[in-house]
């Protein structure tokens, strides 16, 4: 079987899906091959790996494995989840008599049945709409928050969460005045071992002040969708003052006869 836990999603909204083989345990030998499915269009994680365990059903000893994985749609619609297939090693028989009797094993091929799921679009977007859905958090600091002309201040900002991050291509644009010197920033983004859909993109950027004075940095602005709230969502981060000097003015060598010259880099 493959499951999800309800039969509608957003559109982007990161769902899990859920693998379950289930062999009476008399018939099982081992698993032939991993789980094969065909996840297109959904974007989706790898499985997990297979744990087999035993149970007693109605009965009858099984042996169960289950398997999870996530996944989202891209575009609304109807969509159907297609068969998952896996080769099993299967005894069906014995050959022989006794103590010379040797089990039969033969390989076959077990299909889940589709299932059909609806995706929704997402409401009118506001302007600002970054394009991820999920559960996220956003974070901005500044260091030093105080700095002479000349002395560089590092401006980071990280979005860190759970949604549809093959789709989130880059953080909120800033602005600050331009009496600063800026260094471009370049995005890292750092996922969740084996998680597709787990991890944070940071930029740090790099602003040397030109002139003295109190700046006031602005907050930056994430809008994302949050499918449990089936709403838009703004987090922002709080507004940093940067204070620049001139700087303590250098105490020039006294230079003494014969002495070494005395310089700095």
């Amino acid at each position: 079987k493959l499951t999800t836990i309800k039969n509608n999603f957003w559109a982007g909204e990161v769902f899990p899906i859920t693998y379950n083989l289930n062999v009476v345990r008399r018939y099982f030998h081992s698993l032939a091959t991993n789980v094969e499915w065909p996840a297109t269009p959904l974007v989706a994680e790898d499985w997990s790996k297979p744990d087999p365990s035993e149970m007693l059903i109605r009965g009858e000893r099984r042996v169960v494995s289950t398997q999870t994985t996530r996944a989202y749609a891209k575009q609304a619609g109807r969509s159907t989840l297609k068969p998952a297939t896996q080769m099993v090693n299967l005894m069906v028989g014995t050959t022989g008599f006794g103590l010379f009797s040797q089990a039969t094993v033969e390989q076959r091929a077990l299909q889940s049945s589709p299932q059909d799921i609806t995706i929704q679009a997402l409401p009118p977007s506001p302007t600002n709409f970054s394009g991820a859905v999920g559960q996220f958090t956003f974070t901005a600091k500044v260091v030093p928050t105080s700095a002479a002309i000349g002395e560089p201040v590092t401006w980071t900002i990280e979005l860190a969460g759970t949604g549809n991050w093959p789709d989130i291509t880059g953080l909120p644009s800033r602005e600050v005045s331009n009496e600063f010197q800026v260094v471009q920033p370049k995005s890292k983004r750092t996922m969740k071992e084996g998680a597709l859909f787990e991890g944070g993109l940071s930029e740090d950027v790099v602003l040397v002040p030109s002139h003295p004075g109190s700046y006031k940095l602005k907050p930056v602005n994430f809008t994302y969708f949050e499918p449990q709230a089936g709403t838009y969502k703004t987090i922002s981060s709080e507004p940093v003052t940067l204070t620049t000097t001139t700087g303590a003015p250098e105490t020039p060598a006294r230079s003494n006869p014969g002495a070494p010259v005395q310089f700095s880099l």
